[in-house]
């Protein structure tokens, strides 16, 4: 976009207030315990309502369209299918392992069709968003990490039975010793006499080293080189999930629109391995030093160390656990930042460009304040703490354009089979930014 000349900049604003949004979130809280969470449907649609609402963008709001019978329909279904795999995994692991498959086969179906229902029941202006990405391409996309999946779970089923025969052998191995050294103790305290009976009378119910099923080396050698393919699956996983990550915002941006106008996503893989180096970096930088922070603490504590020395010196490690908490949160807040201002300012309307200015330290103290918060209040507090996240995110990002916004116009959904958006209806399971 060589020629992209920014004469309007807008910014968006949130207008919601903790204490009206708290007025809606009890209502919703105590209506869908009373419901055994029927009416949550109900409670989605109003609170989505309230952030659409107070969500403007050149003094317009925008606005949540979604009919809360049909997301009551998608979540008995979701709740259905959690609990048939749930009990199958736990009473017949290997209909679990089936189960899952025919689960992740429906993943990338479940992921169009809910893209499809959440753009087209989100308005701006009275225009709809809506969403044209296509089933096969989804799979595509799900393809590799889905088969890596079902490997890693395939193998560890196998290796069960070995790894539960393994730990059956350490547990009479464990006995047989505690029994040793029992007898032991018994022989020294009587005379050798008595010790003589009492060792052939204890040859009897001495626990055998053979009543547990040892592994043979054929065994052994399958349970190492199973461990080996299960490191090499997940580290394969984890290197390829930046590549997979990309691959899933471009396919979410370039096939969702606003009107007559298509959005597009110009980053590249090489971008997401960037933000993941960089966040790396700053584990390992941070890692080094509250690793020397607890040797110090260590070294304090193992010099003489006993009830008293803990209780002098429960100070340090309150700030020791304190320190690894707060470590936690900032390098959340750093992810969720560079993933945020990576995929929010590759985004691209013909003539508009959006870009996102959040900071891990702004990023940090929110989630910081927000977590004391919740504990001091124990819970009453969550919802000023949804309408500050809300307010943070959407009040660091800017819209560039050349034209004014008024020059939007709505257009027609695409051809659609009745079934296909039937079936759409069904589902509004959350997978997006």
């Amino acid at each position: 976009m060589e020629d992209f000349k920014p004469n309007h900049q807008y910014h968006f604003e949130f207008t919601g207030k903790g204490t009206e949004f708290f007025r809606i979130w009890i209502v919703n809280t105590l209506l869908s315990i009373l419901t055994l969470g029927i009416y949550s449907a109900w409670a989605k649609v109003r609170t989505n309502q309230y952030f659409y609402g107070n969500t403007k963008l050149d003094d317009a709001s925008f606005q949540y369209l979604a009919d809360p019978i049909k997301i009551l329909k998608g979540r008995l279904i979701a709740i259905t299918l959690f609990i048939s795999y749930y009990l199958l995994a736990n009473f017949y692991p290997v209909y679990g392992l089936y189960f899952l498959i025919i689960g992740l086969l429906i993943i990338p179906l479940l992921f169009v069709l809910s893209q499809s229902f959440r753009m087209k029941n989100t308005a701006y202006r009275n225009i709809t968003f809506n969403f044209h990405g296509k089933i096969k391409d989804s799979y595509k996309i799900f393809l590799i990490p889905f088969i890596a999946i079902i490997a890693i779970n395939a193998i560890s089923l196998t290796l069960l039975p070995l790894q539960e025969k393994l730990l059956e052998t350490e547990e009479t191995q464990t006995e047989h010793n505690t029994y040793n050294d029992s007898v032991q103790g018994t022989d020294n305290s009587s005379h050798q006499e008595t010790d003589n009976k009492d060792a052939n009378k204890n040859d009897n119910t001495r626990p055998s080293t053979n009543q547990g099923s040892m592994l043979s080396d054929e065994e052994l050698e399958q349970l190492k080189q199973g461990g080996i393919a299960l490191f090499i699956l997940s580290l394969t996983l984890m290197l390829l999930f930046p590549v997979w990550q990309y691959l899933i915002s471009r396919f979410q941006l370039d096939h969702t629109g606003y009107g007559e106008t298509q959005f597009s996503f110009h980053s590249s893989i090489w971008q997401f391995y960037k933000m993941y180096l960089l966040l790396l970096l700053e584990v390992i930088a941070i890692s080094i030093i509250f690793a020397l922070c607890i040797a110090g603490l260590v070294s304090v504590l193992a010099e003489g160390f006993s009830t008293e020395t803990f209780q002098e010196n429960s100070g340090i490690v309150i700030i020791a656990i304190i320190g690894y908490l707060s470590i936690y949160l900032y390098l959340f807040a750093a992810y969720s930042s560079k993933h945020l201002n990576l995929v929010i300012s590759s985004i691209r309307i013909d003539h508009i460009e959006l870009s996102s200015s959040l900071t891990a330290t702004g990023f940090f103290w929110l989630y910081l304040t927000n977590t004391i918060l919740i504990g001091i209040s124990l819970g009453l507090f969550i919802p000023w703490v949804r309408i500050r996240s809300a307010r943070y995110r959407l009040e660091n990002i800017q819209l560039f354009m050349e034209q004014d916004l008024n020059q939007f116009t709505s257009r027609q959904q695409g051809d659609s089979s009745a079934i296909g958006e039937e079936v759409g209806t069904l589902f509004d399971i959350d997978v997006g930014l």
